[in-house]
């Protein structure tokens, strides 16, 4: 199955990702911002190899939204 992925970027400076194929929205915390992968989606569950490269796939997304 097909999962979108977003970074949530918190209060103090951080970010996590998630990978969901429904809504984010239950994901987030007040004063979070959410982005969205554009055309990126990853199958479920996620191999454990592959995810330090959606980490860096995310994070060098989050600092082109800065």
């Amino acid at each position: 199955m097909a999962s979108r992925v977003g970074g949530i970027k918190d209060r103090g400076g951080g970010f996590r990702v998630v990978v969901t194929d429904g809504d984010f929205r239950a994901h987030l915390a007040p004063g979070e911002t959410l982005y969205v992968l554009p055309d990126y989606t990853v199958e479920e569950p996620v191999p454990m190899e592959d995810i330090p490269a959606i980490l860096a796939k995310v994070e060098a997304y989050l600092k082109l939204k800065a």
